[in-house]
């Protein structure tokens, strides 16, 4: 993969007919501004996370991140001001 070449990784989980639809819609359809130099589909053994799950952590993550900033903000440790001049 060169260097301004990116990489997107889709794990599916569903019936033959779900993942075949899936398949199509990829191979079909086509992205405006972007160039795909290969599509790929291979068996994936191990477990997919649901969606939902997905989210909760992401989100548990970026509160933490928030939490983190507030409490610096409290104690007079923000940086922010000192970025400005």
């Amino acid at each position: 993969m060169g260097e301004r070449e990116q990489e997107i990784i889709a794990l599916i989980e569903g019936d033959e007919e779900t993942i075949a639809d899936f398949k199509k819609l990829i191979e079909t359809r086509k992205l405006e501004r972007y160039q795909v130099s290969s599509i790929a589909f291979e068996d994936y053994g191990g477990d997919v996370m649901k969606i939902e799950s997905c989210a909760q952590i992401c989100s548990a993550i970026q509160l933490n991140k928030v939490i983190t900033l507030l409490r610096d903000m409290k104690n007079g440790m923000c940086l922010a001001p000192l970025a400005l001049k």
